[in-house]
């Protein structure tokens, strides 16, 4: 595991301003935006921001997770390191909303379950990478079993802790399709400066075509069997010889000096990253946080209409969660 002076390490890597247009519906899940710490979890505040972009779009496919305690379906806790994990997530649904919709509901459940399960059998702080993987490959296995083949979502997922040793605090994250996740830390001169969690698996990574065709599938046009432009996803039964669920996964520690400076994440559906680069999309954040009235609701607001406003043609959410400082500087 590396702090993130380092590029975030994969523990495992399973296949390896502008204004909105007049109504469009932007929903700011202003509840979020209020700082908080909990049972030694160090958030200072999150929020959400989400665009159907009706211009382009009918529906509203996404669905997202923001969670300060998880708890198993039995309503026990679940801890991490002696503290309750704080779990973000978004899922960028395609084909319908069924897939995004349901895992919505299922996903803390069945991630809570799978801390639980793997905590006695996995040393250390990284028993958590291993239960994110598990969780999500029982989420894949609930949306087939309740019939959902033609309907999918790619997924980002990030699990927030302290570091016991007071060092700073743990992002671990997971994803599955192109849904990303960014970390923003502050450069020696004061920049806001992006790294990037998470891996996009697209169809026509050289890496997932040579997968896809292993398993007797194709890329045509950049889309698995001419359909789907990514690679990696919940649900998809119909495909899911070649649109495995298996998650890219890292460990990031945030140092204490870096959290005492300033730092956020931004997790976002493709209908942000296809149009805005992950630095341009941390100086969006950056600088409606140092504002009088900014907080991380009105943050990802902004980034959502800067996507809009340059041209995204796709449905667009943003959770923008911003780190205590807390530990040893």
């Amino acid at each position: 595991m590396a702090d993130v002076t380092d590029k975030p390490v994969a523990v495992a890597d399973k296949a390896a301003g502008a204004e909105v247009e007049a109504g469009a519906e932007v929903a700011v899940d202003e509840d979020g935006s209020v700082g908080a710490m909990w049972n030694g979890c160090v958030v200072m505040g999150d929020g959400v921001a989400e665009d159907k972009n009706r211009k382009y779009r009918r529906t509203m496919e996404d669905k997202h997770i923001m969670i300060k305690a998880l708890e198993t379906g039995a309503g026990e806790l679940v801890e991490v390191d002696g503290v309750q994990p704080a779990l973000y997530a978004v899922f960028d649904g395609h084909g319908g909303r069924k897939a995004s919709a349901l895992m919505e509901k299922q996903f803390p459940t069945i991630l809570a379950t799978s801390l639980e399960a793997v905590a006695g059998r996995t040393a250390g702080g990284r028993h958590v990478g291993v239960a994110l993987a598990d969780a999500l490959a029982h989420a894949d296995h609930a949306l087939l079993e309740d019939g959902i083949v033609y309907s999918g979502a790619t997924v980002a997922v990030a699990l927030v802790v302290p570091d016991s040793t007071g060092r700073g605090t743990w992002i671990h994250s997971a994803n599955a399709g192109d849904t990303r996740t960014v970390l923003v830390v502050k450069s020696d001169a004061g920049d806001a400066t992006a790294i990037r969690l998470s891996r996009d698996h697209k169809a026509d990574d050289a890496d997932e075509v040579e997968r896809i065709e292993a398993a007797g599938g194709f890329v045509s046009g950049g889309r698995v069997v001419s359909v789907l432009a990514v690679a990696r996803a919940l649900g998809d039964g119909s495909m899911k010889d070649f649109v495995p669920s298996e998650p890219y996964l890292s460990d990031t520690l945030v140092t204490a000096a870096q959290l005492a400076a300033g730092a956020f994440f931004i997790m976002a559906c493709d209908g942000v990253w296809d149009v805005i680069p992950d630095d341009d999309a941390a100086a969006i954040v950056a600088q409606e946080l140092v504002t009088d009235t900014g907080t991380e609701a009105s943050a990802a607001k902004a980034l959502v209409r800067a996507a809009i406003d340059v041209g995204s043609t796709d449905n667009v959410t943003v959770i923008v969660v911003r780190l205590a400082a807390t530990g040893r500087a």
